[in-house]
């Protein structure tokens, strides 16, 4: 009895051996998705990592600029739409020391299922400014944006 346990214990490491080695499998088989593969770049990913829009997700230029001053507040305002549903979009103020301040269009896809809909959004941003301002400039995923400033109440 001692020999059958100790052959069936060899057999068990062997297929075990063989089955993370690939013996016995066809060319195909235990193979990675393609790069294509919504599945691949997603589970890469580490965890806690942002998820990233893949091209087909990207809003493609559906956003308008607009900003205005009162006073000494300078209010910048992104309105468009995104893809689906649960988007988080944000006009955040760049780090560069330069006057008037850039902001950048922040845009985060869903985590998860999102409604197969157009979404419209509106954010907004504002800097007090002692003095008067001409224009701003906003980035997004297509490139800079010159806005002029609107003056008034």
């Amino acid at each position: 009895m001692k020999f059958v346990w100790q052959a069936f214990c060899v057999f068990a490491a062997l297929s075990l051996l063989a089955s993370t080695v690939g013996c016995g499998t066809s060319e195909n088989e235990n193979v990675a998705p393609p790069p294509e593969s919504p599945i691949s770049d997603q589970s890469a990913r580490p965890i806690g990592a942002p998820r990233v829009a893949t091209e087909a997700e990207e809003p493609k230029n559906m956003v308008t600029y607009s900003a205005k001053q009162v006073g000494n507040k300078v209010t910048i305002v992104a309105t468009g739409e995104n893809p689906t549903g649960g988007w988080k979009n944000e006009l955040i103020q760049r780090l560069t020391k330069i006057w008037p301040p850039e902001f950048e269009l922040k845009q985060t896809p869903p985590e998860g299922p999102a409604t197969q809909a157009l979404t419209p959004f509106t954010v907004e941003a504002s800097f007090e400014a002692s003095e008067k301002v001409t224009a701003v400039r906003v980035f997004d995923q297509v490139g800079r944006h010159e806005v002029m400033v609107i003056h008034g109440d």
